[in-house]
């Protein structure tokens, strides 16, 4: 279970030995193992690991026999559950993982397994932290009274089978409440969601045996691991981070917690924080706060990487799961960001297809199918991480591919815009609008969002290597791609055509001819383009600006017949906004359209565009019957 953990922690199913160790890894950077205490699983650390995250590659395991990790018998010797045998499971499930030498932060059993696992594999340990314990060596040859009243569990748990095992089993969750209560010691609450995920794991009489058999291995073969360890001279290499609760049985029953490690470790240093025996849960930012500093350290000095950012000053009164939270909120901030630039332009460009710019042959279709892939890719990711998967399917990688799609389809869809305005696509040459700059700023933007985002997300499904040179690279890759495209976009922008511009001269003549389509004589240019005029014109205004004028050129100049079909009578003039002169003919201002390709065409009759019907200019000067009723204009997405 991963309750209330975020969804960035992906589970794993390592099997080492033939025992299934539950494993969770999520984040980027050097590697970093969390073991959780008793009576408690992996969820324990749902506040400290987010924050872990945002700097480390965090793997989280539940110990064999907590949690949903297997739990064997421990038969007579107890050697199943020694710190040995279960530090070998969490080296093996590191390797298993692509990961040879990595950092450990254990809180109670699980820092008595991270001391083991340093002593046995000090190659592989590069970091130990251990929270509120002092070594199972010194604790038992220096029990007094005082330690037995305090630890008196260890001493019942340790009992022969089937003791603990049938007294625990008959209420089950009130061991586990009063377990919990009564070593807290302030800081906050445990939080409901890993109160009922401790409750269920403990329900099973295995767990309660497994943990019955941690505590037997620890006053027994442990004890003689510890003695040979001890009498060969054997000592934690690694540098040893020791934290404890100062309110709690360490910070007031051992009077120099440091000075008992330094005798276990070559480099120890370490801290009291003010709380109880529970620090991940009841001062998580304190207790975060000195984890990342700790292992920076080993980032800096080890790797010779930049320092990471410390964690930002704890401040009373903020929420900690808010605050440990803010990598999976960095996730939906880029998630929503980029699927919402997608959504933006797609928006653009469905507006231009409703009002009108769908007549192109073949780019039409194209046109809808942007439109209906751009919405879907917005749709899919957001939602993708909300739907459950099938069993053996990477909700990262499919996470992460959905992401990397919506970022390739924003560059590809400004690229058709680029190859419409050099070249043309399908016979049809674009033109410089405002709508289209925006759409194209839009799909940069949306592309640097989800590709950030894709990358982000990848760190949890590529092999260790891998994700430590994608961290370094993905941000720099992403801004000079963007650049580049801004660049282009804004290149490629002012070299294209836009509004023709007027004459120079107030002299400039328009020589109007005519010429037959579908059997009816209408009107044209010089070039023998098909002229019209649009329905919310005046016989003394223009109504076409903008991008309108753009995709319907005015007919700019005074009017003049070229042929004897045209009545000089019908001939006119308005003046426009910027004061040039346009033609009329019978009162209707002239224009010519950028999705005829050649003389004859009229494939703007009867358009419904820029907000209203076009119709082809006939010599009387009527309405021809329209033979292109389909709504739509020029423009390739734009």
């Amino acid at each position: 279970m991963t309750v209330p953990l975020p969804g960035l922690f992906q589970p794993r199913t390592p099997v080492p030995g033939g025992i299934r160790i539950n494993t969770l890894i999520g984040g980027s950077g050097s590697p970093v193992l969390l073991l959780h205490g008793y009576p408690q699983t992996h969820v324990m650390w749902h506040h400290v690991a987010p924050i872990l995250a945002e700097h480390h590659t965090v793997v989280l395991t539940d110990l064999r026999g907590y949690g949903d990790s297997g739990k064997p018998p421990g038969g007579t010797s107890h050697e199943a559950y020694s710190k040995r045998t279960m530090a070998r499971d969490q080296v093996l499930v590191m390797r298993d993982l692509g990961f040879e030498r990595f950092a450990v932060a254990g809180h109670d059993r699980g820092a008595r397994v991270g001391h083991r696992m340093a002593l046995d594999y000090p190659d592989a340990v590069t970091k130990l932290a251990v929270l509120d314990i002092v070594p199972t060596r010194h604790a038992f040859q220096n029990a007094s009274r005082e330690f037995g009243l305090g630890y008196w569990h260890w001493f019942f748990l340790a009992q022969p089978e089937p003791l603990p095992e049938q007294m625990i089993g008959n209420d089950p969750d009130g061991w586990i409440r009063g377990r919990l209560s009564a070593l807290r010691r302030g800081g906050q609450p445990f939080d409901p969601k890993a109160m009922d995920e401790y409750l269920r794991c403990f329900r099973n009489p295995a767990a309660i045996h497994g943990s019955c058999e941690d505590y037997r291995a620890a006053a027994t073969i442990d004890l003689t691991d510890d003695d040979a360890s001890a009498a060969r001279g054997e000592k934690v290499t690694a540098p040893l981070l020791a934290l404890w609760g100062e309110h709690g049985f360490v910070g007031r029953h051992y009077a120099d917690v440091l000075a008992i490690w330094r005798e276990y470790a070559v480099k120890a240093d370490g801290r009291a924080l003010p709380c109880g025996h529970y620090l991940p849960e009841e001062v998580p930012l304190e207790t975060a706060a000195a984890l990342v500093e700790f292992f920076q350290e080993f980032l800096s000095e080890r790797l010779r990487l930049p320092p990471v950012p410390s964690v930002p000053p704890i401040r009373r009164g903020q929420s900690p799961v808010v605050l440990s939270m803010r990598s999976t909120y960095v996730l939906w901030g880029l998630r929503i960001a980029g699927a919402g630039l997608l959504a933006a332009s797609a928006a653009i460009h469905l507006d231009l297809y409703l009002t009108g710019y769908r007549s192109i042959p073949t780019i039409g279709w194209l046109f809808l199918l942007q439109i209906i892939v751009a919405f879907a890719l917005a749709l899919a990711v957001l939602i993708v991480p909300l739907v459950p998967l099938p069993a053996g399917v990477s909700a990262a990688a499919v996470d992460a591919g959905t992401a990397a799609a919506g970022a390739g389809f924003a560059l590809a869809t400004l690229g058709g815009y680029l190859l419409s305005l050099w070249v043309g696509l399908f016979g049809f040459k674009e033109v410089r609008t405002t709508s289209g700059v925006v759409a194209g700023i839009l799909e940069i933007a949306a592309f640097a969002a989800l590709a950030i985002l894709a990358a982000l997300l990848a760190g949890g499904v590529l092999p260790s290597p891998w994700v430590e040179r994608l961290r370094k690279a993905a941000a720099p890759a992403v801004a000079v791609v963007s650049i580049a495209a801004l660049a282009i976009l804004g290149g490629s922008v002012a070299a294209a055509s836009g509004t023709p511009a007027a004459p120079a001269t107030a002299e400039a003549r328009a020589m109007l001819s005519t010429t037959t389509i579908g059997g009816v004589t209408v009107l044209t240019n010089a070039s023998g383009r098909t002229l019209y005029w649009f329905v919310p014109d005046t016989p003394s205004k223009s109504a076409c600006y903008d991008t309108c004028a753009a995709y319907w050129p005015p007919v700019y100049g005074l009017p003049a017949a070229a042929s004897a079909g045209v009545v000089t009578a019908k001939l006119g003039t308005i003046r426009r906004t910027d004061g040039s002169l346009q033609a009329t003919y019978s009162g209707h201002p002239l224009y010519t359209y950028i999705g005829d390709k050649s003389p004859g065409q009229a494939t703007g009759n009867g358009l419904n565009a820029a907000g209203g019907v076009w119709h082809e200019v006939t010599a009387s000067g009527t309405a021809a019957a329209a033979t292109n009723t389909s709504p739509g204009g020029g423009g390739y997405g734009y």
